[in-house]
């Protein structure tokens, strides 16, 4: 059975957009093995960096700080909850919300509990990492009800950055999380986090869950097989031109990772971050497509 990674950005997280991304994927996740590489929803990270600057950078009393950081966490547990009802019947919601007030509960407790003594760059990556564990709980229990049964598990365990804390770069990835394939062909994790060889939490950066994506698939690469990985956006591919400033830009429908990092320069613009495509191993087949537009099949880079 041939192995997949599917990167699923922050904007996938849209009710029907879910919804019909599996239906639609069906019959793929029932004849490969599936690594999913999740982001956080839409705005979520921005939110908790919110959170991070007001707790941290902004000269004010310590009580308008604590209102301030009350209502990003308000808005933090609005937007989950207001997912969770949209996409699960009344009869299943209780155990996803159960998940996701002890996540909640969890972030509560590392934001409260900060004072300045402590590294504000670990608690910036610590804060921030929260948005893709709900996510990926969010669709793992998603999956699991419409019978795609799967295995979460916690990146943190198996991403080992350096310890540039906020700007990490991926050292290695653990063997260990390709055991989870043995009872489940479908595995969810998380992109963007990790923890450094001293087990202190890191984020990788700007459009990092590319990054982690294309190191996880690297990872799954075995002698002389092939490893499938696909960018899931909101855009159909790479197109010559930046679509936005020319909509008349034709799509590109396949073209080599020189050609590709070539058009990044070019446009000054991206689809997925560069050396989220120049670092890997060259037994991958990458696909960048939408998972708006199912009629288009993107663009193949090889």
């Amino acid at each position: 059975m041939q192995t997949q990674v599917y990167k699923c950005g922050g904007k996938f997280f849209v009710t029907n957009i879910v919804k019909s991304f599996f239906k639609q994927e069906e019959d793929s996740l029932k004849s490969h093995k599936t690594l999913f590489v999740i982001s956080a929803m839409n705005g979520i990270t921005r939110l908790l960096r919110l959170i991070y600057i007001i707790k941290t950078e902004v000269k004010i009393d310590e009580e308008l700080k604590k209102l301030m950081t009350t209502l990003c966490m308000n808005e933090f547990k609005r937007a989950h909850m207001e997912f969770i009802f949209e996409l699960f019947p009344d009869e299943k919601r209780e155990g996803v919300i159960g998940n996701f007030e002890s996540l909640y509960n969890t972030l509560e407790k590392v934001i409260s509990s900060y004072s300045s003594e402590e590294s504000k760059d670990e608690f910036y990556a610590t804060v921030l990492q929260f948005g893709e564990l709900a996510s990926s709980q969010i669709l793992s229990s998603y999956a699991n009800h419409i019978g795609l049964s799967n295995k979460w598990f916690d990146a943190r365990e198996y991403v080992v950055t350096d310890s540039n804390t906020k700007e990490a770069e991926i050292l290695s990835i653990k063997e260990g999380f390709q055991g989870f394939f043995s009872g489940s062909d479908i595995l969810i994790s998380q992109g963007f986090i990790g923890r450094d060889s001293s087990g202190v939490n890191t984020v990788v950066g700007f459009d990092g869950s590319d990054y982690s994506a294309g190191k996880f698939a690297s990872s799954l690469v075995k002698t002389n097989e092939k490893v499938l990985l696909t960018f899931w956006k909101d855009v159909d591919g790479v197109y010559e031109e930046n679509p936005v400033k020319n909509p008349e830009a034709k799509l590109i429908n396949a073209m080599t990772r020189k050609e590709y990092i070539a058009n990044t320069e070019k446009n000054n613009s991206f689809v997925v971050r560069p050396d989220s495509i120049s670092s890997l191993d060259q037994n991958i087949e990458v696909t960048i497509r939408s998972f708006i537009n199912f009629d288009n099949l993107g663009t193949k880079i090889h």
